[in-house]
């Protein structure tokens, strides 16, 4: 007995009902941080039953301030009174490292023992996921950072200064914000400046519905934020004392729903807060589904959620910071199982990221790399008696919809990375009469 957890999902049947999409991951994370650097309280609606949402919670209070719960959502007080993160909740997710620029903002300085969540390469420092890129934007707004040699880094900035960046630094096109390190680098872009007292430019920022997000918290918390067309320009330091603000449904959990309704030919409909926002947000991502014959019907308040009208040719499926999300990206491969013909995967912020196709070849698939592409040769799934065991949050989700289109039982480990990524999933599948149970092996 190893005392695993994992997901036992009795699949071939098809589902029906009516599933709540919560607000999106990284806007609570973004959430969160923007409560901190601006010491200010936030009422996030909608914010997602997941573990980031919790350990956020708890390293909030060990910095001093606060995060209640009510029924809408949470409420997050910023007021912090320290500026160590505490070990035991940074390193359980990624969400924590947002926590840099924000307690930085906020108290001058912060001691960070470094952040966890899932793994894509070997970065800086033996890191899994790059961290320098952040640190360098802070230095142009004044801090200075040092690392310890058991991997802390320490930060401090006596006095923050207005800052212009350009972002294309970070990017590995010089012509397009692109690859691992823009998203992080334009949120902490601007969580800096909304601190810093004075006016602060961002040029080529990395202009995504995360960042937007972050802008549309930051203004309701009284920061002034101009959007031009290549460039950002902040206000800082005028933010009020409290704000609420809804997030915008997750597009992720949009695509997951959508793909587990597509594999399963069943019909569901997901409740959301805002379809248009949320439509605005994955309009790269429908029209690939609508190439392969899959066309969500919207109302104001919902989506319902088909499978393909008929058989669909395999496609090419980009990952990119200006193109189709690398979140949603596993998933839309799965559905590339499922064409005519041969299929091509490339991932242009994570190169790497193809352990769902490891998975899914345990389940009989035909899924190989070469030079950086992912190659799908449609071949139809079989049940198996292997464990699937995942590596990251949106792999586990792959193979718990593969399960669930298989007949007979599938076991799916990872249940920690879905956690990060999915609140409360086993029940709303069961909601929808899914055949799924936690279970310890």
């Amino acid at each position: 007995m190893t005392n695993d957890q994992a997901l036992r999902i009795v699949g071939g049947n098809r589902l029906r009902g009516t599933v709540d999409l919560p607000g999106t991951k990284h806007g609570t994370v973004l959430g969160f941080a923007a409560a901190i650097a601006t010491g200010a309280t936030l009422s996030l609606l909608d914010a997602p039953a997941i573990t980031d949402r919790f350990a956020l919670a708890e390293i909030v209070g060990a910095l001093g301030g606060s995060v209640t719960t009510s029924d809408a959502g949470i409420v997050v007080d910023g007021a912090i009174t320290t500026d160590r993160v505490p070990a035991e909740y940074a390193r359980r997710i990624h969400g924590s490292l947002y926590m840099l620029p924000a307690v930085v903002a906020n108290r001058g300085s912060v001691t960070f023992p470094g952040a966890g969540g899932d793994r894509f390469g070997r970065f800086e420092r033996g890191l899994a996921r790059p961290m320098r890129h952040m640190l360098e934007v802070m230095e142009a707004f004044g801090a200075q950072a040092e690392w310890t040699n058991d991997g802390v880094v320490r930060v401090r900035a006596p006095r923050l200064v207005p800052a212009t960046v350009d972002l294309r630094r970070w990017s590995t096109d010089p012509a397009v914000p692109e690859g691992p390190h823009v998203s992080g680098a334009s949120k902490t872009a601007l969580l800096m400046a909304a601190a810093a007292r004075g006016t602060s430019i961002i040029l080529h920022p990395h202009s995504r519905e995360a960042q937007h997000e972050l802008i549309s918290i930051l203004r309701k918390l009284g920061i002034e934020i101009e959007q031009r067309d290549a460039c950002w320009v902040v206000t800082g330091a005028t933010a009020r004392s409290t704000a609420t603000h809804r997030l915008m449904t997750c597009p992720v959990e949009f695509a997951t729903w959508q793909v587990i309704a597509a594999v399963t030919n069943s019909t569901i409909v997901a409740r959301c807060a805002e379809t248009a926002r949320l439509f605005s947000a994955v309009h790269r991502e429908l029209e690939f589904l609508d190439g392969l014959g899959i066309r969500p019907s919207v109302s104001e308040t919902s989506v319902t959620l088909a499978p393909p009208s008929g058989p669909y040719a395999g496609r090419s499926l980009v990952a990119a910071s200006t193109g189709i999300s690398t979140d949603i990206t596993p998933l839309l491969a799965l559905l590339l199982n499922g064409a005519t013909s041969r299929s091509t995967v490339r991932d242009l912020i994570w190169g790497h990221r193809f352990d769902y196709a490891e998975q899914l070849n345990r389940l009989g698939a035909r899924m190989t790399v070469h030079d950086g592409r992912l190659h799908v040769d449609p071949v139809p799934l079989r049940p198996t008696a292997q464990r699937l065991m995942p590596e990251d949050t949106r792999s586990t989700a792959v193979c718990v919809a593969a399960a669930m289109s298989l007949p007979g039982c599938t076991l799916v480990g990872g249940v920690n990375h879905l956690d990060r990524g999915y609140g409360n999933l086993v029940a709303r599948l069961r909601s929808l009469g899914a055949e799924v149970e936690q279970v310890t092996i």
